[in-house]
């Protein structure tokens, strides 16, 4: 296996094609921690109502050190994590009752399977800390119980429009795909 990143590759493909893949990895490699940053400002902005409450919030995502770390050591598929605060945006206005159940399931569709595009190791975790949170918010807010549990079928949806929009990916996933040999050392 190698780690690939379609859903980065198809978005860069008119900037690879004119100056190179070179060119197009450096800067997705320079965007990626500040879109991860301006997505995670949106989510604080939303939270907080504060505008420099967000910036830090937004710039501490952003330019963390898993962040920084990933860029140096050149794993392009870790740091697209912009669509992490998206999501969670997304959870949060449906808890307020802002977004429907359809409004719901159609962002997590399309988000989720953008995200299998990028990383499947960040979409992984990603879903099973949305599993966790749910339960913790199910346990602690007692008052919000009956909006977790409408909130599951609009959830699962999701998960299956992001599995059908990513088909593709997932069965190469599922198969085992190897992109070459492996080369004996000795």
């Amino acid at each position: 296996w190698t780690t690939s990143v379609p859903g980065l590759a198809l978005l860069f493909a008119p900037l690879t094609l004119l100056f190179g893949p070179d060119v197009s990895y450096n800067v997705a490699a320079l965007l990626l921690p500040a879109l991860a940053a301006w997505t995670a400002y949106l989510l604080c902005r939303y939270l907080t109502g504060s505008l420099w409450a967000s910036l830090i919030g937004g710039y501490l995502f952003g330019f963390s050190s898993y962040m920084l770390g990933h860029q140096l050591a050149g794993h392009l598929n870790l740091t697209g994590v912009f669509l992490v605060p998206l999501i969670a945006l997304a959870l949060v206005r449906y808890a307020n009752g802002e977004l429907g159940g359809r409004g719901l399931a159609w962002r997590l569709g399309v988000m989720l399977a953008l995200q299998l595009s990028i990383s499947t190791e960040v979409a992984l975790t990603l879903t099973l800390m949305l599993a966790l949170g749910l339960l913790i918010a199910y346990a602690c807010l007692p008052g919000a119980r009956h909006r977790l549990l409408t909130s599951l079928p609009a959830i699962a949806v999701g998960d299956g429009l992001a599995a059908v929009l990513a088909s593709p990916l997932l069965y190469y996933v599922l198969q085992g795909y190897s992109s070459g040999t492996y080369a004996d050392p000795s």
